[in-house]
């Protein structure tokens, strides 16, 4: 099974914080670089993983202090939090993972927070907690 383990990232942009934490156990393998040239399809299943068992799962938090209130905006950012796991594991989402993610937005509203901008800042929070999850446990 692929290594698992807890990592976290935050950065700055701006006034504004973005921050996650991941803790990770997921079936696929992280992404090595060259795992999209290859042909055959099951390139990314870890070797003697237990298919059919749904005991892996990746969660992930992500907190900002943009003072995001509108849930379709939140929304949003969640999907590029689920983008930055399915372009860091592969697989991610298969059906023996419950891989869930949590978005949420604290503070004053900021109109000068830009929610693209917090959702490509999440995207990159996330593929690095999910590096160093890897890595560095």
């Amino acid at each position: 099974m692929q290594k698992a383990g807890v990592g976290s990232f935050s950065m700055q942009v701006g006034d504004t914080t973005v921050g996650a934490l991941v803790v990770l156990n997921a079936v696929g393998g992280l992404v090595d670089g060259d795992l999209y040239n290859r042909s055959d399809p099951s390139a990314g299943l870890v070797p003697g993983a237990e298919f059919g068992v749904a005991q892996n799962t990746t969660l992930i938090a992500v907190v900002t202090n943009a003072g995001i209130t509108d849930r379709n905006e939140l929304r949003r950012v969640g999907i590029r939090v689920h983008d930055a796991l399915g372009a860091t594991v592969v697989p991610a989402h298969t059906r023996y993972d419950g891989d869930t993610a949590f978005v949420v937005s604290v503070g004053d509203h900021d109109p000068e927070a830009n929610v693209d901008v917090v959702a490509e800042a999440a995207f990159r929070c996330v593929a690095e907690s999910i590096r160093l999850a890897v890595t560095h446990s």
